[in-house]
């Protein structure tokens, strides 16, 4: 058994504070898309004028919720045996790709600590969708 020092415990905080999140085994880090603060698609009739003065209706709370409830994200990092196993047949993702995954699904974490920044690391299947442009945007550009 590993009895840690102070040492150990302040390199600990440290590297949760500064340290750069790494996903392990069949994981993936992804980082949520934050909900919109302002009025939603649906309201904007109902709110139209304090839509057009730039008043934001959506409380706090209600961005949080949907925080939490996020499921779409930006690929991060990828365990070193995701997609390994014979029924997955494949990748279903890579880093840098934006992708649609179960609702909360794995694990949310705020790192560091008190920073606002928040995570989720997950199961390689728990990804549903990757979003890309279509062709002729593509080719318009």
């Amino acid at each position: 058994m590993i009895v840690p020092t102070k040492e150990d415990i302040e390199r600990a905080y440290e590297l949760v504070a500064k340290g750069v999140p790494r996903a392990r085994g069949y994981r993936i880090l992804v980082k949520p898309l934050e909900a919109s603060q302002g009025i939603e698609a649906g309201e904007l009739e109902k709110f139209e004028t304090l839509h057009a003065v730039g008043l934001v209706t959506k409380s706090d709370e209600r961005k949080n919720r949907e925080d939490i409830g996020s499921n779409v994200g930006f690929v991060m990092d990828i365990g070193p045996h995701a997609y390994s196993e014979d029924r997955l047949s494949g990748a279903w993702c890579k880093e840098g790709e934006v992708i649609a995954y179960a609702r909360y699904s794995g694990d949310r974490m705020e790192l560091p600590t008190g920073s606002g920044v928040f995570y989720r690391i997950m199961n390689d299947e728990d990804v549903f969708c990757a979003f890309e442009m279509p062709e002729e945007d593509i080719t318009n550009e």
